[in-house]
This record gives structure tokens, sequence and C-alpha cells, in this order.
């Protein structure tokens, strides 16, 4: 269940809200803000909790399960008077901004129907920090990272991902997607074709780990030579 101020959202009409947006869900949730033409405009990853304040288009993705669009558009007097007391207490007392906890993921690989550029994909980028040592992947580290892929526009398409790989992949080294492990780029990449209808935005979530080999030289030498290893892919989408 998603709460939304402490009711049930409605999942099945788009709902505009007129004030502040506090959610309450398990887990953890994709927060999508678009612009006016439907476009991205910045993803977030927030958790139970987190407050909405900004006023915007919004779509809300929990667990690949559920998918709630809302719009934020806060009465203007509310506006006008938070305003007026953040003057009032920035001359009286001196303003301080506040440093929020939720920033948008840097894990977040965002493509868009008939975008053809390559994304850099990081190893060194998505790991977990408690499975690393002085920033460095290695043996016995684990990492994620999230694949979106937006169709904004009304036609229906089908899409498919070609890579490149940029250096050579630790033999130890695997991919989880849905479950499954991939000890193989090309592999990995084969599972991610899929299809969007108009408007739909598919989220794709990519777990890696490096395993032990058992062989402390081997482990060592492949340490060093993929300190920085790293790949690109690229959306390959069709018209249906």
């Amino acid at each position: 269940m998603i709460l939304f101020n402490n009711k049930e959202a409605d999942l099945e009409h788009k709902k505009t809200y007129r004030e502040n947006i506090k959610f309450k869900f398990e887990g953890s949730a994709l927060l999508l803000k678009r612009n006016k033409n439907g476009r991205i405009k910045k993803v977030l990853q927030i958790r139970s909790g987190y407050k909405l304040k900004n006023n915007g288009i919004y779509e809300l993705i929990l667990n690949d399960d559920y998918l709630i669009h809302f719009c934020l558009k806060k009465r203007l007097f509310i506006i006008l008077l938070l305003i007026g007391i953040i003057l009032f207490g920035s001359f009286y007392f001196g303003f301080k901004s506040q440093n929020f906890s939720y920033t948008p993921n840097d894990n977040i690989y965002i493509f868009t129907t008939n975008d053809v550029e390559f994304r850099n994909i990081d190893l060194m980028e998505n790991y977990r920090k408690s499975t690393v040592l002085n920033d460095k992947i290695a043996p016995g580290s684990v990492g994620n990272f999230t694949i979106m892929i937006d169709n904004n526009t009304r036609d229906d398409y089908k899409y498919s991902f070609i890579f490149k790989e940029k250096n050579l992949k630790p033999e130890g080294l695997y991919f989880k997607f849905k479950g499954i492990k991939y000890y193989e780029i090309k592999d990995l990449i084969s599972q991610l074709n899929g299809s969007l209808r108009p408007h739909e935005t598919n989220i794709l979530e990519i777990e890696w780990c490096w395993d032990y080999q058992g062989d402390d030289i081997k482990d060592t030498l492949e340490g060093i030579l993929a300190l920085d290893y790293s790949f690109e892919i690229s959306l390959v989408s069709t018209k249906l």
C-alpha cells in the first residue's frame, strides 16, 4: 500500500494535490518529474517519509508493481505566504539553505525512444560503499544500476540495446537481472529487450557482484586490471 499524506494513493486516476505530499510505503521508489512536454526532467530515488514540496507533474514507481501519475499544484496564497516567511526569516535571522538527504541518483541511466547516444556505465560509480576499500572495486564488491526507457510519443515501440566493452571484464564478475546471473555482457544485454506503449516507461534494475575466485594471485591481478571497468550501451528502438 502507498499512502499520500496518510491516505491511500489513487492508482487509477491522475490526481492533483494542493499541499505538500508526504509518502509512506515499504522499500524504495523512483520519483519522476516531467516537464510540460512530457519529457523526464528529474529522477529521484526516495524512501518512505520523503516530503514533496515543489509543484510539477510526477510519476511514482514502486518495485515495478505500482505506477502512480499525479500533480502537485499548491495554492498561490500558500506559496506567497511561504515566500514572505522565508524573506522575513532571512532578513532577521539569516537564511541557511536546507540540505536534503534525497538527491538525484547517479546510477540511473535514462534513454528515450529515438535516442541513439551511448551511455557509459562505470562500475566505479555504481558500487555499494560497504563492499569497497579506498574507493576501489575488487573481489567481494557489489553494486547496482538502473536503466530507464521512456516513450514520450503516441506510438508503440519495441527496443533492444547494443554495447561496447571498454576494457576486460574480470572473470568472477557477473550481472543479475530478474534473479538470473549473467557472466557475459552480451548475454545480459540480450535479455533487456522489450516494448513500450505510448507514454510508457520501463524500469530495468540490474545488480552486479564480483565473486572471489579462491586464488589470491588471480584475484589480485584481476583487481588491478578492473579498477576502472566500464562499458557503453545504446538504445535501438523501432516504431511498431
